[in-house]
């Protein structure tokens, strides 16, 4: 959705509320009251010496996160190369809206491998 609408930059609210949840290890209600609490909401890191670990501990929202900023540069580099209509069809097909986009991971691997074809043959 960031290409389909030219947004180039990432704000997220805060990478650490876990004041609500407590023990946000035991507990992944991060944010939000009553019957719907939003698991992992606000944490995109979670404090690694509760697990014995040296430092903060990445989220797997985190990594998805990444995930999409990493697609967004393979359809950056797509535009660039001259290929910007295959990249805003790949972004329509994939995701039609804030709300509607495919969620069978097949089709993003197969996005993926036919951006990586694309590039991998205007390189030569």
């Amino acid at each position: 959705m960031s290409w389909r609408y030219g947004i180039t930059g990432l704000l997220y609210w805060t990478t650490v509320y876990w004041q609500k949840a407590g023990d946000v290890w035991t507990n992944p209600a991060t944010y939000g009251e009553g019957k719907h609490p939003f698991n992992g909401e606000g944490s995109l890191f979670y404090p690694g010496a509760d697990a014995g670990f040296p430092g903060p501990v990445a989220s797997i929202r985190l990594k998805q996160i990444r995930e999409g900023l990493e697609d967004y540069e393979y359809l950056k580099l797509l535009a660039d190369r001259g290929q910007k209509a295959v990249a805003n069809e790949m972004s329509k097909r994939l995701a039609r809206g804030w709300t509607q986009w495919d969620d069978n991971p097949a089709h993003l691997y197969a996005a993926r491998e036919e951006i990586a074809r694309i590039l991998s043959s205007r390189a030569r």
